[in-house]
């Protein structure tokens, strides 16, 4: 007999294939995923942005409310628009401009990592 997944599972593996969320996702949220596609870390994000990483954190965490002007610093750092971070429902997690940017920093990587 094969087993047919539940509503929540479904909406898990929706999640983990495609990287977007069938599930309204906050602001913080948004940022974090923003900034993992973009495989920058915090301190990244922060020396890109001119925010502190300890802002960048609390925004994450959703201890602080992000500001139109900290969505402005943000958003040229993460390849998006600053209205994807603040109305972060219309934002696709896997459009051109993340992968783009995602592919350039891997190659970055590797060419790094093979001449040390």
């Amino acid at each position: 007999m094969i087993s047919v997944p539940d509503r929540e599972e479904m909406i898990q593996n929706l999640d983990l294939f495609f990287g977007i969320s069938a599930q309204p996702i906050g602001v913080g949220e948004t940022i974090k995923r923003l900034r993992e596609l973009s495989l920058f870390t915090q301190d990244d994000l922060a020396s890109l942005s001119g925010i502190s990483k300890s802002h960048i954190s609390d925004y994450e965490s959703e201890r602080r409310e992000v500001t139109k002007r900290a969505s402005m610093r943000l958003a040229p750092a993460l390849g998006v628009h600053p209205g994807d971070i603040l109305f972060p429902k219309n934002i696709s997690f896997d459009n051109a401009a993340i992968r783009k940017k995602r592919n350039k920093l891997m190659e970055k990587k590797a060419y790094f990592a093979s001449i040390s």
